[in-house]
């Protein structure tokens, strides 16, 4: 386990306040799927005792680097999420922040992490995977950006993306 791992770790045992500066150096360290799963967690888990808060930017831009982490390199050890699990929980993200005032600066940036990588992904990530295709991604990002955009044309309200996958992909997800 790496140093930043360790540390993270050993805060997410304690039940001791986390300073703000700490966490925020953790980010920025964070580089291998370990690291970057135990800052999620803490995050989910710990958020209340990073002291003060480290707020909806830092913590959505781990978010998102924790989640196109693990659907670039599809994680299969348990360490992270699979490329399936972080494709659900990012449709799930865009969802909220979708609900959320002022993030479409969020989502925007997020939706042109989704494009990035997949321009520069290899054959074994922009392949169709278990979850349908890369096409899902695009309804996915153009359903967040237009519902935030406010935008009601065909195609872009808010559980467009839904209601696509489970027309299309997944029928055990059929959206009312």
């Amino acid at each position: 386990m790496s140093e930043v791992a360790s540390a993270i770790q050993a805060a997410l045992d304690s039940d001791s306040a986390i300073p703000r500066d700490l966490v925020a150096e953790w980010c920025q360290a964070a580089e291998d799927v370990r690291s970057l799963a135990l800052l999620y967690r803490l995050t989910g888990d710990a958020y209340e005792r990073i002291q003060p808060l480290l707020g909806q930017v830092e913590t959505c831009r781990l978010i998102q680097k924790y989640l196109l982490t693990c659907l670039r390199l599809d994680p299969e050890d348990g360490v992270g999420f699979s490329r399936y699990q972080a494709a659900w929980t990012l449709l799930g993200w865009f969802q909220h922040l979708s609900r959320l005032p002022d993030t479409s600066l969020i989502l925007r940036e997020a939706a042109s992490a989704v494009t990035q990588l997949y321009l520069e992904g290899d054959a074994t990530c922009a392949r169709p995977s278990r979850l349908g295709s890369w096409s899902t991604f695009w309804r996915i990002k153009s359903s967040a950006l237009c519902s935030q955009a406010g935008s009601r044309t065909t195609g872009c309200e808010r559980h467009g993306a839904l209601r696509w996958l489970g027309a299309k992909r997944i029928p055990a997800l059929r959206v009312a």
